[in-house]
């Protein structure tokens, strides 16, 4: 293995390994948890075929739920209001000091959150809209 190439594994490495720590960690505190544990999933695959299988459940997964979601009009609302509510909570934590875990990084994590989630949402419309 040549020296570049070496280089290249361990950054990818510990790159991938951080983004599945910060994943984990954000499954407990407000936050997008998933997607970081995905994203890190996808840049261990690069070198990883373990990770290659992983995040492609993941992958096909999210996108099955994603189309679930969009499919009824019941199910669409309930996804835009849980959307709009962590956008919400996301900016209230933020104004109201007094609350518990209160503060900009829990704020700024659910307002991230909310906005993934309608964007994801608008996604799976179109492409759901688009097929056949």
């Amino acid at each position: 293995m040549s020296a570049a190439r070496l280089i290249r594994r361990i950054a990818v490495t510990l790159v991938g390994v951080a983004l599945l720590v910060v994943g984990v960690i954000l499954l407990v505190i407000p936050g997008p948890g998933l997607v970081v544990i995905a994203l890190g999933l996808f840049v261990l695959s690069r070198e990883y075929d373990w990770a290659r299988r992983r995040f492609d459940q993941i992958a096909s997964r999210a996108h099955q739920a994603a189309r679930q979601a969009a499919r009824g009009w019941w199910s669409l609302t309930v996804s835009i209001g849980c959307g709009v509510a962590l956008i919400a909570a996301g900016i209230v934590l933020i104004v109201v000091r007094s609350l518990p875990f209160s503060g900009p990084v829990s704020g700024i994590s659910l307002i991230a959150a909310g906005c993934l989630a309608l964007a994801t949402l608008g996604y799976a419309v179109a492409t759901t809209r688009a097929d056949p």
